[in-house]
């Protein structure tokens, strides 16, 4: 999963999900988490 397809995912219509709306700020300080999660090594 890259930062581009999470942002395009972030911002684009789910007709099953309600609408997320977030600025592109709190749209990259999440995406910056969800790839944070990638980097941890399970104890």
């Amino acid at each position: 999963m890259t930062a581009t397809a999470l942002f395009v995912f972030l911002h684009t219509p789910h007709p099953t999900m309600p609408d997320l709306v977030l600025s592109d700020g709190d749209s990259n300080d999440a995406i910056a988490y969800i790839l944070s999660l990638k980097k941890r090594k399970n104890p």
